[in-house]
């Protein structure tokens, strides 16, 4: 049953804002990276809907066929997802919502694209965390001193 708008206006502030954030609240929890659905499918938050519908259905096949290979991406898993792990990542990158809270508490690249042009994240979708870490570091520190190119520019 669902609570029309109106009811929810008559409740007191904080339950509305509480209603609101329903679904922030439920990821807030010490699994949220662990559970994150593009550390789960291996997907950039740069993936488009036709993407995530491909490289989803290529996960479920090659899962159904017992070949599910070594995790890939930013921080993979020590061993593959579940089948159920893909089946609720791929719902939760078709909601907008629940996409937005997984896009947010995730890797995003600097250059606005889908980062195969930068370092970092081109070291970190390899499993180089430190690798990622130590040019973002770098890439900060340059831009503490007023410079603002690639952080492999040396």
């Amino acid at each position: 049953m669902t609570t029309s708008e109106a009811e929810i206006e008559k409740r007191p502030v904080k339950s509305r804002a509480l209603k609101e954030c329903e679904l922030l609240i439920e990821a807030a929890t010490r699994q949220i990276y662990d559970n994150n659905a593009f550390r789960i499918t291996g997907l950039p938050v740069t993936a488009s809907a036709k993407e995530i519908s491909k490289h989803g259905e290529k996960l479920q096949v090659l899962h159904e066929l017992g070949q599910a290979g070594a995790p890939t991406g930013a921080f993979a898993k020590a061993s593959p997802p579940t089948a159920d792990e893909i089946r609720e990542a791929l719902q939760r990158l078709k909601e907008p919502e629940s996409r937005l809270i997984d896009e947010f508490f995730w890797f995003w690249p600097n250059d606005g694209s889908n980062g195969k042009s930068e370092p970092a994240m081109q070291a970190l979708w390899q499993g180089d965390e430190r690798r990622a870490i130590d040019l973002w570091t770098k890439q900060e520190s340059a831009q503490d001193n007023g410079y603002t190119g690639n952080a492999d520019d040396g």
